[in-house]
């Protein structure tokens, strides 16, 4: 005997194969979803460009990427020099750390560690402005005006950033 299903009516399908369809619906809106965002908003949280170990903050921050690759280049063989500073750095903050439990406080040890810190930090920052002067002194002068220009806006945005921006503020009391 035939089939009879009524004329204009849908089949139906078994719950199983019926389950499974709605799962694959749902994981595939779920990757366009995430496909979309992507291209309309971007990245939740850009990453921040670092340079290894003389990230100068902004003044990093606004290179191009090529110019910080070129920069992280430049600065490879002083690797094992930021290495051996971040490890003298951890042992240093250890040795803070031990002075701060002691039961006999040592200010001097305390100020051998903050002028190790210090000289540490001023190598750092020496190292690292020279590979960056010598970054800026290898861009044309079209790619240091496009530096100069991001680097404005990054500062004016950071200045936009600060609480109370574009506030005025109120004026003391005249006595």
């Amino acid at each position: 005997m035939a089939d009879t299903a009524a004329p204009g009516a849908k089949p139906k399908i078994p719950g199983p194969i019926r389950a499974v369809l709605i799962i694959s619906l749902a994981l595939n809106l779920l990757v366009v979803g995430v496909v979309a965002g992507r291209l309309f908003i971007g990245p939740p949280h850009p990453p921040r460009p670092m340079v290894g170990d003389i990230g100068m903050g902004t003044f990093t921050d606004a290179l191009s990427r090529d110019d910080r690759e070129a920069l992280r280049r430049a600065a490879a063989p002083d690797g094992a020099a930021f290495r051996e500073m971040r490890q003298q750095a951890r042992a240093d903050m250890d040795a803070f750390v031990a002075a701060l439990q002691a039961d006999v406080w040592d200010g001097t040890q305390l100020q051998r560690l903050f002028d190790a810190y210090g000289a540490r930090s001023k190598s750092r920052m020496e190292i690292g402005q020279r590979l960056f002067a010598e970054r800026i002194a290898a861009m044309s002068p079209e790619a240091r005006k496009a530096y100069a220009a991001r680097l404005q806006e990054m500062l004016k945005r950071q200045m936009d950033k600060r609480p109370g921006a574009g506030k005025e503020r109120p004026q003391p009391p005249a006595n």
